[in-house]
């Protein structure tokens, strides 16, 4: 009989033959690229060639600015709306 073992990731109890299992399983890293991922880029970029140019240029304004606040949250290591709501508390 296997022993019973605790996940050293997330603490939850299992089979020791089920360990492994259990971290490749909860544990994957989500930044793996989809398997189908080329074909998802190559949806978006079908849809967004069909947008007319002042709908073109909002959607690059939102992935600039989306982008910008990923890099500052990196930087920071806090998102802008909970650094202001520390402060006004």
């Amino acid at each position: 009989m296997s022993a019973i073992v605790k996940c050293d990731v997330c603490g939850q109890i299992c089979n020791q033959s089920y360990l492994n299992a259990h971290k490749r399983l909860a544990h994957r890293k989500l930044e793996a690229v989809a398997p189908h991922e080329p074909e998802i880029v190559q949806a978006i970029m079908l849809l967004y060639g069909q947008l007319s140019e002042a709908s073109q240029e909002i959607i690059r304004a939102r992935l600039l600015a989306t982008g910008m606040e990923a890099q500052r949250v990196a930087s920071d290591g806090e998102p802008r709306e909970r650094r202001s709501r520390e402060r006004v508390q």
